[in-house]
């Protein structure tokens, strides 16, 4: 998770969805997308 995911940002997703803000679907979404920019920025 490191590589791509940034502890903090997960974490604050957490407390997004915990606190009712983002539902589990736009969390997954979100957490797919860093994913996806992480890995582009690291491949160009």
């Amino acid at each position: 998770m490191g590589k791509y995911l940034k502890q903090g940002f997960v974490r604050e997703l957490e407390w997004q969805l915990n606190r009712e803000e983002i539902s589990y679907s736009k969390w997954v979404d979100l957490m797919e997308e860093e994913c996806i920019k992480n890995y582009k920025e690291e491949t160009f």
